[in-house]
């Protein structure tokens, strides 16, 4: 393995993820943290802005459902 790709594994176990298994890409293995540096970010237990934005999605989401309803 090159250091790359045991520097990939790394970052994969210390956010609890799978190793990267054999075949997989390096791209796919950047794309898995990503997906859960994001869900980290956007989960409200973790992130008070988060909570605020889904607040205010439910928010929305309650008005147009409303305005699509006829309420």
């Amino acid at each position: 393995m090159t250091q790359d790709e045991l520097d990939l594994d790394d970052m994969l176990v210390v956010r609890f993820l799978t190793p990267r298994a054999p075949g997989e890409s390096l791209r796919s293995c950047i794309d898995r943290i990503i997906d859960w540096e994001v869900f980290v970010a956007l989960d409200p237990s973790v992130s008070s802005a988060a909570k605020e934005l889904v607040e205010r999605g439910r928010k929305e989401w309650s008005y147009l459902s409303n305005i699509v309803t006829g309420k």
